[in-house]
């Protein structure tokens, strides 16, 4: 599977529109924090709807219902984050996420 934008990763994982709007939001703020933090690549923001948010949403098919999901060293907020929002549309999931350094979960919190 390979996803190069938001429609195909809707078509792929049928998510719903407002998936893809906290989705879209959370792109906006990683992009905007991505010059002080430095959270991913570059080269890998040009691929983020198939490299991380389809990656990360496929975590989701193996958690299964009511489950707990512990994202260590997040960093970027990934998988945590993609999970966390897409999971309204699959099952309950809750997601805590820690960072290995404090300073990486300041942009989240914004």
């Amino acid at each position: 599977m390979f996803c190069k934008t938001e429609q195909h990763f809707r078509k792929i994982t049928n998510v719903s529109y407002e998936t893809i709007t906290k989705l879209n939001k959370y792109l906006i703020l990683l992009k905007n924090s991505q010059l002080k933090f430095n959270l991913v690549s570059n080269r890998s923001l040009e691929d983020i709807w198939n490299r991380h948010f389809l990656d990360s949403f496929q975590i989701i098919k193996f958690i299964g219902n009511n489950k707990r999901m512990l994202d260590f060293g997040s960093g970027a907020g990934f998988p945590g984050m993609v999970c966390g929002i897409c999971s309204t549309n699959y099952v309950y999931l809750v997601c805590t996420i820690l960072f290995a350094r404090h300073h990486l979960g300041k942009y989240l919190q914004l």
